[in-house]
């Protein structure tokens, strides 16, 4: 059977519709493409699914803030097979526990140890703030949290790690970012193919020196 083609009326040659090959390796922000905040960044590649942060926007309140979860269907929620934080500033993790309590996301959650604690402190601090200005449209509250925090996994820099997925396994190791307290770049490897996600880095040195007595 032919490819289904477009026709031209001005001569031009034909455009010929061609499906997507495993090979091709699409990203789609969901935020922070062309702003600051709500940074959420979906891979996918040869079937398999990562999503690189899940934040909100500071400058908006309620569902308002999340990423633009209504560009996915259920089915892609349903389909990602990992989520990697890089830190825990808001902007990068403040829809983690709406995503995890209150969608069809199922996959896997990684970020550094430091990370953890200090997303749980900035999630319950922010679901409190959220229950005064937003209460009729808050996005999520404690016992999202709780079970946000059942499902996610640590990991330390320069360590490898490899899931399982129906379409293969997805490794990938943390790298130190700098910028905040276990703050996290993240190469991942499909295939044999490899992406560094950096999220926000410093170039500045964020190890203290010897004190000198």
């Amino acid at each position: 059977m032919s490819p289904p083609v477009t026709g031209s009326s001005n001569g031009a040659a034909p455009v010929v519709a061609v499906a997507p090959s495993m090979d091709t390796l699409e990203i789609t922000p969901l935020g922070a493409g062309q702003e600051v905040g709500r940074s959420c960044v979906i891979l996918k590649f040869r079937g398999r699914t990562v999503m690189f942060d899940c934040g909100i926007h500071p400058a908006h309140t309620g569902m308002t803030a999340l990423p633009f979860f209504d560009h996915l269907s259920t089915a892609d929620l349903t389909n990602v097979d990992l989520l990697l934080v890089t830190h825990f500033h808001l902007d990068h993790s403040g829809a983690v526990p709406y995503l995890i309590g209150r969608t069809d996301f199922k996959g896997r959650t990684y970020m550094t140890h430091p990370t953890r604690p200090i997303c749980r402190l900035l999630w319950q601090d922010y679901a409190r703030v959220s229950k005064i200005t937003a209460a009729e449209d808050q996005v999520y509250g404690r016992t999202d949290i709780d079970k946000c925090m059942q499902r996610i996994d640590t990991c330390t820099f320069h360590q490898t790690v490899t899931i399982s997925t129906p379409a293969g396994p997805i490794s990938f190791t943390a790298y130190r970012a700098g910028h905040v307290l276990g703050a996290a770049m993240f190469v991942v490897e499909i295939d044999g193919v490899r992406l560094l996600y950096t999220g926000d880095f410093s170039r500045e040195v964020d190890v203290m020196g010897v004190l000198t007595l």
